[in-house]
């Protein structure tokens, strides 16, 4: 098999959403100029093609428009004809997942469907959506033989490469944070995404065994750091009614090598550690293993946003107040810190679930979020400018995501930002610094409450 240089063949990347924009990026800046990018959101086409990109990572921003008014990139609706003009076909449509927590396949399938009908000899399919155990060889392979009427390895080339990037710095962690991890169906496949990968991971690329040993080891990464979160989370409520503080205990803890604690906070979100668990565990179902470990993590992580209610219930009780004149300021929506993303974000279900519990008087917060409407919430809550706007006036101040805006505030500030005789704060992120004054309450996610009204 001969070397190919890829820089010179035509790729199409098949989803634009943050990962897709992130992968044509990285594309363009390692000198690949025939680029094709695939969605079937017309007005998402559309905007790509004006150059206009909206993406937290501001290389992603640049290199994609760049790519555009240079014409080394074209965006399109039309994955078949994408199909037919390209050689190399990278996948990053998402993988759903239906409300009984397993896979829903209907997008990645439509984008694999087109591919397949497109498929010529000597193309190669790389798949960079994380997929649950065995999904390459039972379902990928499948369909893609089944629609084409190819043979893998014999006709056409597949290989598995799952991202693992933090979209606000994507191009940064697919070039050089971790080195790529592939496995190709057969020989052949693997060779070849070796040589494509060769080209764009500076930090090298590691070809698994197989691809169902790869399918293990991506979902092994989401579900460590949810059962640690899960294990943090659970540690935090007893610390917290022992009245000890959390971030002693881990910090003690972790003078111990072997030990290495994890934050707890108002639970899991994103399209990553609360899904991949579910791979596992329906897999394992399937062959007769129950995974309860892996089970019990997540029912602790899921529960996590009825725990920081509680916490703001209690401190509506110190301040002798009920739930329909409470006034509350939430501090961030999204999951996580630095981005716009509220899928599965705990923030989300907090703000629910204290609306069902009678809240009615919420300001809501989010420097990453300009526009509630788009994200079409169950709740009426009011969206509010700034930090001090969502402040003032509010009887209850609840910290939810990690934003940088929000680290090492004092509660002495927010307490006169409030300008209310008593005020208290929810710390669901342990990001505040406390500096006890009078008329303030203070209770954060594994730290007890502190009172001084």
């Amino acid at each position: 098999m001969e070397n190919i240089d890829f820089r010179n063949e035509v790729v199409a990347v098949y989803g634009l959403g943050r990962i897709g924009l992130g992968v044509i990026a990285v594309l363009a800046k390692n000198g690949f100029r025939r680029i094709i990018g695939v969605d079937i959101d017309e007005r998402v086409v559309e905007e790509v093609s004006k150059g206009l990109v909206d993406h937290p990572d501001p290389l992603v921003r640049s290199m994609v428009s760049w790519a555009i008014s240079k014409g080394f990139l074209k965006a399109t609706t039309d994955g078949l004809s994408a199909s037919r003009k390209s050689r190399v076909k990278i996948v990053d449509v998402p993988l759903l997942v239906g409300l009984d927590s397993r896979p829903d396949y209907s997008m990645l399938d439509k984008a694999l469907e087109s591919i397949a009908r497109g498929l010529k000899r000597g193309d190669m399919v790389l798949v960079e959506t994380v997929l649950p155990p065995l999904a390459m060889e039972n379902h990928v392979k499948t369909l893609l033989e089944g629609a084409s009427g190819l043979r893998v390895e014999e006709d056409f080339y597949l290989a598995y490469a799952p991202e693992r990037v933090m979209v606000e710095r994507i191009v940064r962690d697919i070039e050089e944070s971790y080195p790529r991890i592939i496995a190709g169906i057969g020989p052949k496949s693997t060779r070849l995404a070796l040589q494509f990968y060769s080209t764009i991971s500076r930090r090298g690329v590691i070809v698994a065994s197989s691809v169902r040993a790869l399918e293990l080891a991506r979902i092994y990464e989401g579900i460590y750091r949810d059962v640690n979160i899960a294990l943090a989370n659970e540690y935090a409520r007893l610390a917290q009614l022992l009245g000890v503080d959390y971030e002693e205990v881990a910090l003690l803890a972790s003078t111990n090598p072997y030990v290495h604690p994890h934050k707890p906070g108002p639970g899991v979100g994103g399209m990553c550690l609360p899904v991949y668990p579910y791979f596992a565990i329906n897999v394992g179902e399937e062959k007769g293993l129950s995974l309860d470990l892996v089970a019990v993590a997540r029912r602790v992580n899921e529960e996590q946003p009825e725990w920081i209610v509680g916490l703001v219930h209690e401190a509506l009780r110190k301040l002798g107040l009920g739930e329909g004149n409470a006034r509350l300021c939430l501090l961030g929506l999204s999951y996580r810190g630095g981005i716009g993303d509220v899928r599965n974000s705990p923030s989300i279900k907090v703000m629910e679930l204290l609306w069902k519990d009678g809240f009615r008087l919420i300001k809501v917060y989010d420097p990453f979020i300009k526009d509630l409407g788009r994200l079409k919430l169950k709740v009426n809550v009011e969206a509010t400018g700034s930090l001090v706007d969502c402040i003032r006036g509010s009887d209850i101040i609840v910290v939810l995501t990690d934003h940088s805006e929000f680290r090492s505030l004092r509660t002495s500030w927010i307490k006169e930002v409030s300008g209310r005789d008593k005020v208290a704060v929810v710390d669901a992120r342990d990001l505040l610094v406390v500096d006890e004054v009078e008329g303030m309450v203070y209770v954060g996610v594994g730290r007890p409450l502190v009172a001084r009204l």
